[in-house]
């Protein structure tokens, strides 16, 4: 009879953190590099360089910069520092326990995610009253940005040609300002959020950043013909508002419209 334990995936399972054990920062060149049964469950984030970690049944998974790596309770391995580079690492208990396999995502939100390992740490060492539920607070954000980047992993690698009917309709509609995103959405069959979502992962810039730099690249073009009027240009490029075009231009560029072309005629703009 068979009696090895089937692992179970982390984020299937509807755990309770009990109890962290650590929460600290390892400095390149540090920290332990075998493993031998881990006491606790622990997530890792790879702050820079590239480690591989080697375990005992041979599976080997390798981190680089912002990518994470869960650390199952009872797992035996060894960590090679291929590129030494820091980490942020947070060790705990949950409730209720189970056999789980160790994996890694990369992180697209790195700045939340680092900050939520930092500020556990910082609560960690602190030991001031509370600190416990400070660090299984910035934990469960983990757990949520985690699965949140693991459910878009899962999108397939047909992403951009499921999305293409919105592209299309963004490129068709971008230049009459009137492009709605509810449209786009609806064209690919997706909610709005989720489009959002599944937009940002294809393209790693939201559907409003991606139309605003259409319009931009329109209106850079149009200014260095010197062919219309900066009102014109203003209304081919998408901006049905020629004081706003002046704003977002002049914010997004460090100069007013006018001046672009000015340089543009000289030769001064990078291409």
């Amino acid at each position: 009879m068979n009696t090895e334990a089937v692992s179970v995936d982390f984020f299937d399972c509807d755990v309770a953190v009990t109890e962290i054990i650590l929460a600290c920062k390892v400095a390149a060149g540090t920290g332990i590099k075998v493993h031998n049964k881990r006491p606790s469950h622990g997530f890792a984030l790879n702050i820079a360089g590239r480690k591989t970690y080697i375990f005992n049944d041979g599976k080997k998974l390798s981190v680089e910069e912002n990518d994470i790596i869960f650390l199952p309770q009872g797992s035996s391995y060894v960590v090679d520092d291929e590129i030494s580079g820091d980490c942020y690492a947070i060790n705990f208990k949950i409730c209720p326990n189970a056999v789980f396999s160790p994996f890694v995502l990369h992180i697209k939100k790195s700045a939340e995610i680092t900050e939520c390992f930092k500020e556990a740490e910082k609560s960690f060492s602190s030991k001031q009253y509370g600190y416990s539920y400070k660090c299984r607070s910035y934990l469960y954000s983990v757990f949520h940005i985690a699965v949140t980047e693991k459910n878009l992993k899962y999108v397939s690698n047909d992403t951009k040609k499921m999305l293409s009917p919105a592209v299309n309709y963004i490129h068709s509609s971008y230049t009459k300002g009137d492009t709605r995103l509810e449209k786009a959405a609806e064209l690919c069959k997706m909610s709005p959020s989720y489009f959002r979502k599944v937009f940002f992962y294809a393209y790693g810039q939201s559907p409003i950043k991606y139309i605003n730099s259409l319009k931009l690249a329109r209106a850079k073009e149009l200014l260095a013909q010197n062919e219309c009027s900066l009102e014109n240009v203003s209304e081919l490029s998408g901006f049905n508002n020629i004081y706003y075009f002046f704003r977002f231009f002049k914010k997004n560029l460090g100069v007013t419209p006018t001046e672009y072309r000015k340089k543009a005629m000289q030769g001064e703009n990078n291409p």
